[in-house]
């Protein structure tokens, strides 16, 4: 492998770092692409994410199926989102299989802020909670 290849690797992954404002601490995150996503962030007292490829709604989280993982937010940080007018990043895992990432989510497809009590109270009750 050409030396150059590496430096390229490092310097894009340091950039789209730099891009969110995220700083690895011990832990390298791989990024995963979920820009296709429709999601929603719900900022708890154990934060989580709900995103599914149909746009959400009660019909999406009870029909077609939705994913719902914890974030793993920096311990020094605690931040849940790194945003930006486009994209957000979020830390992601381990809670269902042990494997964390950082996953990038286009901001246009959130779930719209003032709609989210209804819809977090579907999906809690699909949660157990």
């Amino acid at each position: 492998m050409k030396r150059e290849t590496l430096n390229g690797y490092f310097n894009l992954r340091r950039e789209i770092q730099d891009y969110f404002g995220y700083k690895e601490d011990w832990e390298v995150l791989p990024l995963s692409d979920e820009r296709e996503m429709y999601w929603m962030l719900v900022e708890d007292k154990t934060p989580f994410i709900v995103y599914s490829t149909e746009p959400l709604t009660t019909d999406t989280i009870n029909d077609i199926g939705i994913c719902i993982q914890f974030v793993y937010g920096h311990y020094k940080t605690r931040r849940t989102a790194y945003r930006r007018d486009d994209l957000v990043a979020v830390p992601l895992g381990p809670d269902i299989d042990g494997n964390k990432f950082l996953m990038i989510f286009d901001a246009a497809k959130e779930f719209p802020t003032s709609a989210r009590a209804e819809l977090r109270r579907q999906v809690e009750l699909v949660m157990g909670y």
